[in-house]
């Protein structure tokens, strides 16, 4: 390293004050674009030190965490971990100590005035000059937990409605195989929801009533539109039969993308 330094110096010995002065501008200049990626950055930068200290974070940490960014070296890291979620920040710090092996988990952060929100922290192992940093990535995922919250709920209500409809209720997919139904579609198939799912209509009725059931799915797959038709249907579960009005739907993602067919049939010859 000494030898590096001492070519460094007579390298400089050979330059002009004009060109020493165009190398420092340089110099300036990378420290203020690394500035503008660390410091302006839109996800949160953190250094901590062995100890779980703060050596360095960027604005967008200190914005987060409602604290300002030169208070925030030498605080333990820990003292803006919700009391719920120490546990697993202590398991997820230790883990990273002891592999050395990039790290993620997803906690709840306290923000200075107490405020809590959601976060993800992604962790790296370094060493500087013979000092151990853990560089931490933390990012406010509060709004996508949120989201996924009411999603879980949607879900769920759906999925209540979806098994009380006292109509014969199913989803397929575009390749016409199976994707959900209800117990009164589960009675005419004879069959219970988790046999059905991943199969088709050609595993549980005979060829040609099944090619009818695949030819209606297409209608609606070409179309984009809504399918009604009427059609006579025996129940395997007993014999039975009833005459249903059938009513096929596109089903679309959240992109807009179609996805597969939901269809409800209800029983009007009673």
């Amino acid at each position: 390293e000494e030898s590096i330094v001492f070519k460094t110096f007579d390298y400089l010995d050979t330059l002009s004050p004009d060109k020493i002065q165009g190398l420092v501008y340089e110099l300036n200049e990378t420290k203020k674009r690394y500035f503008d990626l660390y410091n302006l950055a839109p996800i949160g930068y953190c250094t901590l030190n062995e100890k779980g200290l703060i050596e360095e974070a960027n604005l967008r940490v200190a914005d987060l965490l409602g604290i300002d960014q030169k208070k925030l070296t030498k605080k333990p890291f820990s003292h803006f971990i919700h009391k719920d979620y120490q546990d697993v920040y202590y398991r997820f710090t230790q883990k990273l100590l002891e592999s050395h092996t990039n790290t993620e988990c997803e906690l709840q952060l306290l923000q200075h005035n107490k405020k809590a929100f959601w976060a993800q922290l992604s962790a790296s192992y370094e060493t500087n000059n013979n000092k151990v940093e853990l560089r931490l990535l933390l990012d406010d995922i509060t709004d996508k937990k949120h989201k996924n919250a009411q999603f879980a709920y949607e879900r769920s209500l759906f999925k209540s409605l979806f098994q009380a409809i006292p109509d014969l209720v199913f989803a397929k997919d575009m390749d016409g195989i199976y994707l959900s139904c209800n117990p009164r579609f589960e009675e005419f198939f004879g069959a219970k929801e988790a046999d059905i799912v991943g199969k088709t209509d050609y595993d549980f009725v005979e060829k040609p009533i099944a090619d009818v059931y695949i030819l209606n799915d297409k209608k609606v797959m070409q179309s984009g539109q809504i399918n009604i038709n009427e059609e006579k249907i025996s129940f395997a579960n007993d014999g039975h039969e009833e005459i249903l009005q059938t009513t096929k739907v596109p089903i679309y993602d959240e992109r807009g993308k179609m996805i597969g067919v939901l269809g409800v049939g209800r029983d009007i010859g009673s």
